[in-house]
């Protein structure tokens, strides 16, 4: 989520929903068995487009879904998942609180689950799969019961309770959950308060065996980068991370900025070059990277854009990446749906309006995506 707007926004509207509140998105990393994705070109080019970059594979498009929010009927469910199969969207990220489906601390008599939280999570999940539509899930949202009673933005006491919860729903949604995303942008401590690296680090990696365990066919993914994320990517290479997931996700978010090669604003080019530097110093470069998200917010505020503005830049950052980041392999814009029907929200980062409505960019991303 992009970190100029309120962070995990999806939990509250999700936990509301089972009559829950804000109260209720390393040693032994090196035992983690390593999975990793065939080579891929690693070549960045900066003028044109060399042969090798052209015979790239496609970036699958994706895009980030709020599924779960308490304020969708299942039948803005199943049409906005008709909307996305008619876009060309191969997988959707859906933030999957954790506390949403263990609510309760664990006992002998009683494991702590939510039946009514698997309900809507299955129902969602077959919605997808009927249409063809991969599920990416980012397991995050502590339960409080988990941390003291800190809440959902702070880690678990314990990375065992988080990997045997991950572990559940891996199997729970094998064949249809293809990836899991270990918590959102924790980089500069966006969506997790006080985490030192060691300590996510140590998380990952129990998280990764639980998935291997569990679905071995899935992914385990990094969180999404927030702020600072090269430094965030060296210092988890240099806690030990490197066997603990099969894919780093990135957040390159760039304000108002048109993701246009060379010309435009770099930094988000120059952020992405360096951690596959790091990637490559660590003998990693066999991985893939995903841009779990990127947008542009349509709305008035600070760092807003026209509505032909986000059109014409998601099909650019499409453009782009495909053609001069061979080693991104998925792509998936924030989000599919404005978050509230204010026009004068931070959150109208959709290519729906909060009613359904397509913006410009379905258009235009649909012929790209056609095209390609």
């Amino acid at each position: 989520m992009n970190p100029h707007r309120h962070a995990l926004r999806q939990l509250p509207a999700a936990l509301a929903l089972i009559g829950l509140t804000a109260t209720a998105l390393p040693a032994g990393a090196g035992q983690a068995s390593a999975r990793v994705a065939q080579p891929v070109s690693d070549q960045i080019t900066s003028g044109r487009p060399t042969p090798s970059a052209k015979a790239a594979k496609h970036p699958r498009a994706g895009i980030v879904y709020h599924a779960l929010w308490g304020n969708h009927s299942d039948a803005d469910r199943r049409a906005m998942f008709d909307r996305l199969k008619r876009l060309h969207i191969r997988w959707v990220r859906i933030g999957l609180p954790w506390a949403l489906l263990q609510p309760r601390r664990p006992i002998p008599s009683d494991h702590g689950w939510s039946d009514w939280g698997f309900s809507r999570v299955d129902k969602v999940a077959r919605m997808a799969s009927r249409r063809g539509i991969q599920v990416s899930f980012t397991f995050l949202g502590t339960p409080r019961w988990a941390n003291g009673g800190k809440g959902p933005k702070y880690l678990p006491d314990d990375p065992a309770d988080y990997a045997r919860a991950l572990r559940r729903v891996a199997k729970r949604y094998r064949g249809k959950a293809t990836s899991f995303e270990i918590y959102n942008e924790v980089s500069g401590g966006i969506h997790l308060k006080d985490a030192t690296i060691e300590e996510y680090t140590q998380l990952l990696c129990q998280a990764y065996a639980a998935v291997n365990a569990a679905s071995p066919r899935a992914k385990v993914l990094s969180a999404g980068t927030g702020r600072d994320a090269v430094e965030w990517v060296r210092d988890l290479y240099q806690a030990g991370g490197k066997p603990c997931f099969d894919v780093l996700a990135v957040h390159p978010y760039y304000g108002d900025h048109a993701p246009r090669w060379p010309q435009g604003h770099p930094h988000w080019l120059r952020k992405v070059r360096e951690m596959r530097q790091i990637m490559r110093d660590h003998n990693d470069h066999k991985k893939r990277v995903w841009f779990t998200e990127f947008g542009w917010n349509t709305g008035p505020g600070t760092g807003g854009i026209t509505l032909e503005q986000q059109a014409k830049y998601v099909v650019q950052m499409f453009r782009v990446t495909d053609h001069r980041l061979p080693f991104v392999s998925r792509m998936s814009p924030y989000m599919a749906q404005d978050e509230d029907p204010s026009p004068t929200s931070d959150g109208l980062y959709g290519l729906y309006t909060y009613d359904l409505r397509p913006k410009p960019a379905v258009a235009a991303l649909r012929s790209y995506l056609a095209s390609r």
